[in-house]
């Protein structure tokens, strides 16, 4: 029974008792706990409230037992995250049924656990902190579901959390809980913060980073307060507005202030294209707000030099998009030419490949050979392999590159990979006109390489 159809599996399962089934699933859920966490999940909108927080706590201490027991507890971030996943779910549905109270219980138990956990775990990959973040998002919410809340209690928590942020968890935590504080837990939050700034900036005894800290707090206050003036002015008492141009531009566009939106992202630096949280870089917020003041001209302009500096295919589609119909066939041509002679020759063969222009993609292997010479594994990869039916020459020099990538980095578990390649170039070598080159190419493996037995192994004559 190894090739069971899931119709067949269902006709079968139906000749067992409901009683049955359920017994067996409970068993397998002592000895499976991905299995445990995937019934807890489908069981959580029926299950009874005091039922399901019996049980979210059990998996929330369980995860955490895992570093007392183990003896490398800093490698088990993948699995306690694998473990944390479910509970958030289950609580979301306790919060929609009406249990905010419960959930917000689980959630601070959740968050404390997680402050004590991390003192033993390497999460350098990032595996747990995303889960644990999301946790105080939702956190957020089962307070803004609490009818009886006291804004003013309930911002001297937030502010109390966010002394107790060792691990980074709550950094968003202003913006999760502005709901459930409203205009009035924030102002009171935002009493609280300048305190804290009025007194610390009073204590010359303490680093300027943590004097200044409040300032932060207070600007997130305001955001979330949506007071874009206090916002700024709080960047520029930190002096910070040439670093947050794109964060002060794009909420001074949002509040149809184009004109002051434009002068404050001129006031940053365009090589520092991206800001951490903001959807929009640079040039396309700067487009957005030259748009706004009815600059388009200006707008093809930017597009065009962007694409030109970058080869960035989003800058020339937007670009196509405010170009009349009638001349993309001379603009593309333009473009190809740019590519072309772009000092980035990698990616150039690779935006020339995208936009369908094997043939030239395939020229530049061979004129700019030193272009291709490893360390960009997967886009070698992904030019090497349309080429090998009609520019096996370039192709050649591409596998090449990848087959050497791999034998000198000693990434053994891919030596599979260059032995694959080492084949491919073998075929490619006679129509390439490169029958020597290969020969050449096996001799200089024997000598440099020739340890390399696992490699060798592989390779077929």
């Amino acid at each position: 029974m190894t090739a069971l159809t899931s119709d067949k599996l269902k006709q079968l399962l139906g000749k067992r008792s409901k009683a049955e089934l359920v017994t067996w699933v409970v068993d397998q859920t002592e000895v499976n706990d991905d299995l445990r966490s995937a019934v807890i999940e489908f069981v959580a909108p029926q299950a009874d409230a005091r039922t399901l927080v019996a049980e979210l706590r059990r998996i929330i201490s369980k995860a955490w037992e895992r570093t007392r027991s183990s003896r490398e507890p800093w490698k088990l971030a993948r699995p306690i995250a694998s473990d944390l996943e479910p509970v958030l779910p289950a609580l979301d549905q306790l919060i929609e049924r009406g249990h905010a109270v419960e959930a917000e219980r689980v959630l601070r138990r959740f968050i404390e656990a997680a402050d004590s956990g991390f003192d033993h775990v390497d999460d350098s990959y990032g595996y747990l902190y995303p889960v644990c973040q999301d946790a105080v998002t939702l956190w957020g919410k089962a307070w803004a579901t609490i009818d009886d809340r006291n804004p003013a209690d309930l911002a001297k928590m937030v502010f109390d959390e966010h002394a107790n942020n060792g691990y980074a968890l709550r950094d968003h935590m202003i913006r999760d809980f502005a709901a459930a504080l409203g205009s009035e837990g924030l102002l009171a939050l935002k009493a609280l913060f300048h305190a804290q700034y009025e007194a610390r900036q009073a204590d010359k005894s303490i680093e300027d980073w943590k004097r200044r800290e409040p300032l932060r707090h207070l600007a997130e206050v305001a955001d979330a307060l949506g007071d874009v003036d206090l916002y700024i002015d709080l960047q520029r008492q930190s002096g910070l507005i040439e670093r947050y141009a794109i964060p002060i531009a794009r909420r001074l566009l949002d509040t149809d202030r184009p004109s002051e939106a434009l002068a404050y992202l001129d006031r940053g630096d365009s090589n520092h294209a991206y800001f951490q949280g903001e959807k929009e870089d640079f040039t396309t917020l700067r487009c957005r707000i030259l748009l706004a003041l009815g600059r388009e001209d200006e707008v093809r302009d930017m597009l065009w030099q962007t694409f030109q500096q970058s080869l960035s295919s989003s800058a020339l589609d937007r670009f196509l998009a405010m170009t009349p119909e009638a001349q993309h066939e001379d603009t593309m041509r333009q473009a190809v030419t740019v590519a072309e002679n772009h000092r980035d020759r990698l990616y150039a063969a690779q935006f020339l490949m995208d936009r369908g222009e094997i043939a030239r993609a395939a020229r530049l292997v061979p004129a700019h050979p030193n272009a291709f010479d490893r360390g960009y594994y997967d886009t070698l990869l992904r030019l090497a392999e349309p080429l090998r039916d009609e520019h096996p020459a370039a192709a050649w020099i591409l596998y090449r590159a990848l087959l050497l990538d791999i034998l000198e980095a000693k990434r053994s578990k891919a030596y599979h990979h260059a032995a694959d390649y080492l084949a491919i170039m073998k075929n490619l070598a006679p129509r390439a006109g490169l029958t020597q080159r290969q020969h050449d190419l096996m001799a200089d493996l024997r000598e440099r390489h020739g340890r390399k037995y696992d490699f060798w192994s592989l390779v077929k004559d």
